[in-house]
């Protein structure tokens, strides 16, 4: 991974940066979607 490079003191350029990527999971599903590939179970009850 290159370095990030001040174009001015105190100013990142956002463009330099890694990618960033969020998955939030709500585990309590009622029922495993055919995707899911998380290591989950459906609830019974």
């Amino acid at each position: 991974m290159d370095p990030v490079v001040l174009s001015e003191p105190g100013k990142v350029r956002l463009e330099l940066l890694p990618p960033l990527a969020l998955y939030v999971h709500i585990p309590w599903c009622v029922r495993k979607c055919p995707y899911c590939d998380f290591n989950s179970h459906e609830r019974s009850g």
